[in-house]
């Protein structure tokens, strides 16, 4: 009797796991989708397609990128519980980067100069930010892991 109520507590405790794992699994497939959507709209090309306006002067293209990128990030803090350690800290270096990139490519213009010279700069391929196709193979990766 004992061994049969220890096979049929385990039996249960693997339904019950097999449950949550059925419940949350598209909840995490979710998060790494807003991840790589993370990884699109803070690309550089992206912003600057999306946030220069004609008449920018550059120090307003940089202010407004590097606020796009950070209320990203800030938008998307919470999909850090479903990932891994190690992909949130390339999430992380990622948005580092490009805003760095953001800042290092605005030193080398007056702020108060027109932002096309700015914004063509970013848009060279002296400013692309390869860490965010790291991150997003990393994101491929680890979703893989879960099928």
């Amino acid at each position: 009797m004992k061994s049969y109520l220890k096979n049929r507590i385990s039996l249960e405790a693997m339904k019950l796991q097999a449950g949550k794992k059925s419940e949350t699994l598209p909840i995490r497939v979710q998060a790494y989708e807003r991840l790589m959507l993370f990884c699109e709209r803070i690309n550089i090309e992206q912003l600057v397609y999306r946030l220069r306006e004609p008449n920018m002067k550059v120090r307003d293209l940089q202010s407004v990128l590097m606020i796009a990128v950070q209320q990203e990030y800030e938008h998307n803090l919470s999909q850090q519980i479903y990932a891994s350690s190690n992909l949130w800290k390339i999430i992380e270096l990622a948005k580092n980067e490009v805003l760095n990139t953001i800042v290092t490519t605005a030193e080398r213009f007056n702020p108060e100069d027109e932002a096309l010279s700015y914004s063509n700069a970013l848009l060279s391929g002296r400013s692309t930010v390869p860490i965010l196709d790291k991150a997003k193979e990393a994101l491929r990766s680890e979703v893989q892991l879960l099928f």
